[in-house]
């Protein structure tokens, strides 16, 4: 009879645990995003304002760099038809 009642107590402490999880049913947590301050939201915008400046100016630069490279080619070869013309 000892192995009958070990097998009861285990019994019971698995009920004991599935009626504890039974009371406390799992919640589903959401995080609320805090408030941010007018202060805080003006400094984000003048971030992202910047940023997209820097980003445009960025392109225009390099589209302007690979213009004047293409132009100095451009150049270059005219001038040795030049002279090769000249010859």
């Amino acid at each position: 009879m000892g192995a009958g009642e070990k097998r009861e107590d285990d019994g019971n402490e698995v009920e004991e645990e599935e009626e504890e999880k039974k009371e406390k049913p799992e919640k589903v947590v959401m995080m609320k995003k805090k408030k941010k301050s007018k202060k805080q939201v003006m400094i984000m915008k003048k971030k992202e304002r910047r940023s997209r400046a820097t980003a445009r100016l960025t392109k225009k630069s390099k589209k302007l760099k690979k213009k004047r490279e293409e132009d100095e080619k451009r150049r270059k070869e005219e001038e040795m038809e030049e002279k090769h013309m000249k010859k």
